[in-house]
This record gives C-alpha cells, sequence and structure tokens, in this order.
C-alpha cells in the first residue's frame, strides 16, 4: 500500500516539475531545465514504486488463494481404499438382509395362508373320525363341502401370493415355483373332497380310493412347493428353519 502511494505522490511532484519547467521556459529565466530533469527524476520515480505495489498485490492475491486451497484441501474428506472397502461391505450386508427378509415375508405369508385353513379341517376331521359314533351323513357332508370351498379359496389366494421386488432371478423362480405348487396342493385337495362327496352318496369304493390318490398327490406337491421356499431361504443365506 505505501508503494502505491509513494508512486502518487512521484507522478503529483512530475506534473507540478513539468509545469514549473514550461513557466520558466516562458519567462526565461533559465531555470527550465532543472525542472524538466527534476519532472524526469520524479517520473522515472512514479513508473518504480507503481511496479512495486502492482508486483505485491499479485504476491498477496496469489498467496491469499494458496491460504484458501490448503484450508479447502484439509477440511475436504479423505476417500481411501479402506473406507470405500468398508463402505462396499455395508452396502453388500444391507442388501442381504433386505433380500432375507424379503423372503421370509414370503414365507411367512404362506404360512398364515396355511393357518387360516386349521379350524374348518379340523372340524372336517373331527366329523369324518366320529362317523357312526354321533355324528351323521349330513354332518360330514356340510364339513367336506365347507373343507372343499375353503380349498378352491386357497388354490386362488394362493396363486395370487405376491412375490417381492429386486429378488435375484434364482430366488423369484423358486419362490414362484412355491406358489404355484402350493396352488396346486390346493386344487388337488379340492378334488379330493369332490371324491369323500362321491364317496357319501354311493359308498362305491372307487371314489374312496379316488380320495386317498388325490390326497397324497396334494401332500406331495405342498411338500415340495415348501422344499422350494427352504431353498430360496439358502440362496439368500438364511438356515432353512429360520422362521420371520
Amino acid at each position: 500500500m505505501i508503494w502505491l502511494f509513494l508512486g502518487i505522490i512521484s507522478f503529483m511532484g512530475f506534473i507540478g516539475c513539468l509545469v514549473g519547467a514550461f513557466i520558466a521556459l516562458a519567462q526565461k529565466k533559465g531555470l527550465h531545465k532543472k525542472y524538466f530533469i527534476l519532472s524526469g527524476s520524479l517520473f522515472v520515480l512514479f513508473i518504480i514504486f507503481v511496479n512495486i505495489s502492482a508486483a505485491n498485490t499479485t504476491t498477496a492475491v496469489e498467496t491469499n488463494q494458496s491460504v484458501k486451497q490448503e484450508v479447502v484441501t484439509a477440511s475436504a474428506p479423505t476417500t481411501n481404499a479402506a473406507d470405500i472397502s468398508t463402505q462396499k461391505k455395508v452396502d453388500e450386508a444391507n442388501k442381504k438382509k433386505a433380500l432375507q427378509e424379503a423372503v421370509l415375508a414370503f414365507e411367512k405369508s404362506a404360512q398364515e395362508l396355511e393357518a387360516s385353513t386349521s379350524p374348518l379341517m379340523n372340524q372336517y376331521a373331527d366329523v369324518l373320525e366320529n362317523m357312526g359314533k354321533g355324528s351323521t351323513r349330513n354332518d360330514a357332508y356340510s364339513a367336506v363341502t365347507n373343507a372343499k370351498n375353503l380349498a378352491k379359496t386357497l388354490n386362488t389366494n394362493y396363486h395370487n401370493l405376491p412375490i417381492p421386488n429386486n429378488l435375484p432371478k434364482d430366488v423369484e423362480q423358486l419362490l414362484d415355483e412355491a406358489r404355484i405348487g402350493l396352488s396346486g396342493a390346493y386344487y388337488k385337495k379340492e378334488k379330493s373332497f369332490d371324491a369323500i362327496l362321491k364317496y357319501l352318496d354311493n359308498q362305491k369304493p372307487s371314489d374312496a380310493q379316488a380320495f386317498r390318490e388325490e390326497n397324497e398327490s396334494a401332500q406331495r406337491i405342498s411338500k415340495d412347493a415348501i422344499s422350494k421356499i427352504a431353498q430360496a431361504k439358502e440362496k439368500v443365506g438364511l438356515d432353512a428353519n429360520t422362521k420371520k
């Protein structure tokens, strides 16, 4: 700042001496040469002071920018290979957990549908077991009809059981096969109840045999569907016996 001030003083002196030189020249007093020499000297000083001031200003700006850059660099978070590796592991663990929860949620929904059959199925089993011990043919017919209607409903409900989004293709396929299997098992159960109703009507051994065959087929299909769910659980890193 002081160099700029000295430059201004030098320039003002230069102007003053230059004016004085022209006045002396007009008056012919012989002093004009001294004024011209002095004004030239002052002009040289003006140039020197201005250059020094400009150089100092540039240095100050560069220093200030350098300090700012150092501050920004110091405040910026450091990313290294260890941080990236740690974050990757965290992301992978969260993704794995989300997949596991999705598969367990599907299994829970299937189990809840299965649990909803218990009251009617138990009633159906009790009535058939007590045939001739107080339960009438009408009781049996009613219980079997109710069980058949329930099986038909579950056939539809299992078929429409939603599969979670964003699962790996192999896991999605296993769950799709499971729901199709469970739906098919209840279709077979519905057919087995049809056979019982016919047997109650006509007492033909062929209808009793048809009931046994359809019922055994339903159990095989249901068992295979449940194994598909277990495989899906293992695919996402769960034990087959893990429950939600």
